[in-house]
């Protein structure tokens, strides 16, 4: 029994230390109903240890035209994130997505966690969040 217990013990400790290891973070963006804004969705981030992040997402409503190349997607208006996302507008909303993108800290002096991201139709701002870093 003693000796189940310190092989059960030594399996624990492998497994917390192996988890501590893993480099990654992991950020969402919620756009929230408002009156003011049209787009309701999640956007979530994923950045790996080979440091690109995965960017994954779908809105469910604000998405009133059809043609994708209508609408810009941008992180602080310097970071254009459009030509990674490949969706589908299903109006009033958008098919799920998800792009591997490169240069998208998520950590460090550069991390993109506590700025902005915006959807515009044309030049018009229709949705709107602040990217908050999980854990």
């Amino acid at each position: 029994m003693v000796y189940l217990l310190l092989f059960f013990l030594a399996c624990l400790n492998f497994y917390t230390e192996t988890l501590a290891d893993v480099p990654y973070a992991v950020a969402y963006c919620d756009f929230p109903p408002s009156p003011f804004r049209a787009v309701v969705g999640r956007v979530t981030f994923t950045q790996y240890q080979d440091e690109t992040t995965t960017v994954t997402g779908q809105c469910n409503t604000g998405f009133n035209d059809s043609d994708p190349s209508h609408y810009r997607w941008t992180i602080s208006l310097y970071y254009d994130l459009t030509p990674f996302v490949d969706y589908s507008v299903n109006s009033p909303g958008t098919s799920a997505f998800q792009a591997r993108v490169d240069d998208l800290p998520l950590t460090g002096e550069e991390s993109v966690v506590g700025t902005r991201m915006r959807v515009f139709h044309n030049d018009e701002v229709i949705g709107r969040c602040d990217i908050t870093r999980i854990g």
